[in-house]
């Protein structure tokens, strides 16, 4: 599933609003760095949240040894 997903499912602002990965190229192309390290950092962001939330829930359940 997609970070957008993702972001639906907990809650999280997505970052993909002004710009997509599809747009990346372009923006490349463009010389237009600036937009994708904002790109990247929105992502990271969402990402980093999406963690947050999960890390006290679920991952705990992911950490524990076999029984």
């Amino acid at each position: 599933y997609s970070l957008n997903y993702w972001c639906g499912v907990f809650g999280v602002a997505s970052p993909k609003t002004s710009m997509t990965g599809a747009d990346v190229g372009d923006a490349f192309e463009r010389g237009d760095y600036d937009a994708i390290s904002r790109y990247a950092l929105a992502d990271a962001l969402a990402a980093g949240e999406i963690f947050r939330r999960l890390e006290p829930t679920v991952l705990p359940v992911l950490e524990a040894p076999p029984a």
